[in-house]
């Protein structure tokens, strides 16, 4: 969809396409007629500009556009991003998120995330402060999941005996449960239709510094990075592979990642 900023760019391009095509196409001793005149020059090019910059002019105030841009909050009038820990009521608008994104076949039921979720913060969302007509409100654009696993619970995953969809509040351990071994990053989501990724892992490695000073029972950061931007994160990290090459989980091929408190701790942000 075009905003405030791409119709001039979009418009004033196609316009000097359009005359470069004009150009091209007359003869070979009219273009040397106009390189020879400057000022017919620049005559034709402003001739072809105006009634561009006219239908620019025409959509800008059409209504249809001043609504798409009234809608567009999360572009347009953006106050604040600030992250918090989530509540069982952020469930609908992390759900909303995650659609945009992936199907719910591949993802943990709602009886038991909203468990999990109820349980304690295990959840950290980026809330978004827009400005719409003089009024705030708040959206949650994006989110994050970390679960403290035990050994056996995440070897289980590595192995492909247990799904990441099949996890049940049972398997998430409390922060300082003496068998909460792993730090299981589960989810790391910004929404299209804001960018919240750099406030998201701002805040993630933060957040997992806390937890590994308030927690010495945990000996390891895990992930399952299934696509480009994760792959990349654990790479920059240099998390190691664990457990079976090449997993296939969810028509997905790929592999689950840990790499030691101490190491994270000295990692790259």
């Amino acid at each position: 969809m075009l905003n405030r900023e791409s119709i001039p760019k979009y418009f004033g391009l196609n316009g000097t396409l359009i005359f470069g095509i004009a150009v091209a196409a007359l003869s070979s001793e009219v273009r040397s007629n106009l390189a020879q005149n400057a000022i017919l020059f620049v005559v034709l090019f402003a001739a072809l500009q105006i009634p561009i910059l006219a239908q620019f002019k025409i959509l800008e105030n059409s209504k249809k556009l001043q609504w798409d841009w009234d809608n567009e909050i999360d572009d347009v009038d953006v106050c604040s991003i600030k992250m918090r820990d989530g509540l069982p009521s952020d469930d609908e608008s992390t759900e909303e998120v995650y659609n945009e994104w992936f199907s719910r076949s591949i993802a943990i039921s709602d009886e038991e995330y909203q468990a999990i979720v109820g349980r304690g913060n295990f959840i950290r969302v980026a809330e978004v402060d827009c400005l719409k007509k003089g009024n705030i409100i708040k959206l949650v654009r994006g989110y994050y999941a970390i679960f403290p696993l035990s050994k056996i619970t995440f070897e289980k995953l590595c192995d492909g005996v247990l799904k990441e969809k099949n996890l049940k509040s049972e398997d998430v351990l409390d922060f300082d449960d003496p068998e909460a071994k792993i730090l299981y990053i589960c989810e790391i989501l910004s929404s299209k239709k804001y960018n919240t990724t750099s406030n998201l892992m701002l805040d993630l490695r933060s957040n997992i510094l806390k937890k590994l000073k308030n927690n010495p029972n945990i000996e390891f950061i895990g992930t399952w990075p299934y696509t480009k931007f994760g792959k990349d994160r654990v790479d920059r990290i240099k998390m190691k592979p664990v457990g079976r090459k090449r997993l296939k989980h969810y028509f997905w091929e790929h592999q689950f990642y840990a790499i030691s408190a101490q190491s994270y701790r000295n990692a790259k942000k």
